[in-house]
Parts: structure tokens; C-alpha cells; sequence
């Protein structure tokens, strides 16, 4: 298989694997009212809203994310944090995006939202049991750093090895793919990734040396 396919076949596995659950929790909502019928309509009435908000939350981040959406220079960074916060919150992972990244140079730039939102997943992914994942500005300009916070937070050894580098495509597998996938959109927009460990703390970073990269909104 060329490499490029098993690139997009392991994302859409991905993808379809993250959207199966809320997209199910919606189809056994709609059996259980068909068969009960008006005494568990409003319990089923509820699983259905909620699932599929659920899913239309994680639609509209994955859009960002993994589409052309997400790559286009001067959005309203106000509609990404809307998105980001309520898509990675759920369950016991929370989601902070500072308010002052609004204005960000990086996020403005081309390539800069779909870079973080793939870093924020890949944070998600850094907490076993929970946590927070904060996304804030870093110390340098033109930086923004992901940071998931939680018992026992860290990427297993291959995501790692996916993410700096060390793992071909051949041996890529859904695991690692996520990894894999934030590492070549930084490259793409030549954006330089950093990561940081400490005990139940991982930190992503990533910045631009582009001396100017807002265009206008």
C-alpha cells in the first residue's frame, strides 16, 4: 500500500472510531422509543440530544483539525476556542484556552489552528485517567504551548517515537497515527514542536520564526 494511503486510511479509522460511540448512543436512543414508546420518551429523548451533540461537537473540531478548515490564515480565534473547549471537555478530561491567545500571531497564521488542535488531541491522548489540558501562550513570541496535566500523564513510547520522528509510515498503527499526524502538520507549516515532561504533567510547544505571520482578518 502506497504510503500516503495508509496515512488517510489510518486517520478516517481514527475518525470513525472517535464519532461510532455518540453516532450509536443516538441509533439505540431512537430503538428504545420505537419500542417502548411513550414511557421512556423523554430518557430517550435526552440520550439522543445529548449524543448528538456529542457528535456534532466532535464534527466541527475534527473539521479544524484534520481539514482544509483549519489551515487558513486570520480566523476568528474566539469561534476555535468555542469549538476547542467543548469538544475536548467530556468525562473527566477539561479544557482551558486562554483568553489572551485570541490575538495570537501564530494561531493567525496559516497552518497554526489545525497545528494546535492536532497537539491538544494528542494531549487528550497524554491523559489515561483525566485531567486538564490548558492551552495558553508560551514565554518566547509566537509561541503557543498544550499542556495536559493529570495522574500518570504522558504518551505511551511509540506515539512518542512518532512524534519525534523515529517511526516510518509502514509501522504506523492507530495508535501512533495521532502523533504521527501533528508531527507533519508542524512540518508542513514549518513550525518547530518541542516537548516537555515532568511527573503528571506533558507539555507540547510549538513556535514560529516567521517574522511576520498575521494576515489580515
Amino acid at each position: 500500500m502506497p504510503l500516503e494511503m495508509r496515512v488517510m486510511d489510518l486517520l478516517i479509522s481514527k475518525i470513525c472510531h472517535d464519532l461510532i460511540s455518540p453516532v450509536s448512543a443516538i441509533n439505540n436512543g431512537v430503538e428504545l422509543f420505537t419500542e417502548v414508546g411513550g414511557d421512556v420518551g423523554a430518557e430517550a429523548m435526552t440520550l439522543i440530544g445529548n449524543s448528538a451533540d456529542q457528535a456534532s461537537k466532535k464534527l466541527r473540531f475534527f473539521r479544524l483539525s484534520y481539514g482544509r478548515a483549519g489551515a487558513e490564515a486570520g480566523q476568528s480565534l474566539k469561534d476555535v476556542r468555542h469549538i476547542a473547549t467543548e469538544a475536548l471537555t467530556h468525562g473527566k478530561v477539561t479544557a482551558q484556552w486562554e483568553a489572551g491567545l485570541d490575538t495570537s500571531e501564530l494561531l493567525l497564521s496559516q497552518g497554526g489552528v489545525k497545528t494546535v488542535l492536532n497537539m491538544a488531541l494528542l494531549a487528550e491522548e497524554a491523559l489515561p485517567y483525566g485531567g486538564q489540558i490548558s492551552i495558553g501562550a508560551g514565554a518566547q513570541a509566537r509561541q503557543v504551548v498544550v499542556r495536559a496535566e493529570g495522574r500518570s500523564a504522558g504518551l505511551n513510547p511509540a506515539s512518542q517515537g512518532a512524534l519525534d520522528g523515529h517511526v516510518a509510515v509502514d509501522d504506523l498503527g492507530p495508535r501512533t497515527i495521532q502523533a504521527y499526524i501533528t508531527r507533519l502538520n508542524a512540518g508542513f507549516y514549518r513550525l518547530m514542536l518541542k516537548t516537555e515532561v515532568g511527573p503528571d504533567m506533558y507539555q507540547l510547544s510549538v513556535i514560529s520564526h516567521q517574522s511576520s505571520v498575521i494576515s489580515d482578518r
